[in-house]
């Protein structure tokens, strides 16, 4: 295993004259890292792999490179926090920190959810109780089966 790994490595570092090395860091954290049951890194398991081609798509796609960032930040925090200061914090991953568009779209979910929340407690408010059924319609099937109990 360590032998593929360090091959992957090398064949991505090759590759450090066209892309920065965070990015091809990114890449080789997010594409080598090992898959526990079937023992192969991410890359291993396509069936067909052109580097040259995936690094390409990854530096041109930003919704993936995000997506796997925060994998990367996910997997690092869960090791202790490496390169991170080592708190264990998984620092950075709310997409919202920077990004006025994502604190928008997080606060109309907040105020979505406030709504949720204060809809229920009005339909909690008007309801009864089973027990408080049951007294009110003693004939009805409900009252019979909680009668079994």
């Amino acid at each position: 295993m360590e032998l593929r790994r360090n091959a992957f490595y090398r064949e991505c570092m090759s590759y450090k004259d066209k892309y920065d090395e965070e990015m091809i860091s990114d890449f080789y954290a997010y594409y080598g890292a090992q898959n526990k049951l079937s023992k192969k890194m991410r890359f291993e398991e396509f069936n067909y792999w052109d580097t040259a081609k995936m690094m390409h798509l990854w530096e041109n796609n930003p919704i993936s490179k995000a997506k796997a960032a925060a994998a990367i930040r996910l997997e690092r925090a869960k090791k202790g926090g490496a390169g991170r200061g080592g708190s264990g914090k998984v620092l950075g991953c709310s997409a919202a920190e920077n990004n006025p568009e994502q604190k928008a779209i997080a606060a109309e979910r907040e105020a979505a959810d406030a709504k949720r929340e204060a809809e229920m407690k009005a339909a909690r408010e008007g309801s009864i109780s089973l027990e408080e059924y049951v007294k009110t319609k003693p004939d009805s099937m409900l009252a019979k089966m909680y009668a079994k109990k």
